[in-house]
């Protein structure tokens, strides 16, 4: 799999800026989570974020979520499941999505 297949996406939300900032106070651990794809394995997802973002990948959590059903407009549209990667990297490694704002 080319690592465009496996990192869809980051995913940036408050929960996991808390992590983040909890974890730079606990452990100066930073993590970063990514929607990856379903058939990837936590090897090829730790291959492709050290490929990319040229960091040291301490873990890889990985949480497959369940189907979703979603009312639009009166009507019932089913989202698909998918894979959420939790990645720790080590100390002094960094992942900046906005560093020009």
């Amino acid at each position: 799999m080319r690592i465009v297949d496996i990192i869809k996406k980051p995913i940036i939300t408050e929960k996991n800026e808390l992590w983040k900032k909890n974890a730079i106070k606990k452990q100066d651990f930073d993590k970063v989570v990514f929607k990856v794809s379903i058939k990837a394995s936590k090897p090829q997802i730790r291959q492709a974020v050290e490929d990319l973002f040229a960091v040291e990948v301490l873990k890889v959590h990985t949480q497959i979520l369940p189907i979703r059903k979603k009312r639009i407009r009166g009507s019932v549209a089913i989202q698909p499941k998918w894979k959420k990667a939790v990645i720790t990297l080590s100390a002094g490694n960094k992942i900046n999505f906005f560093e020009e704002i």
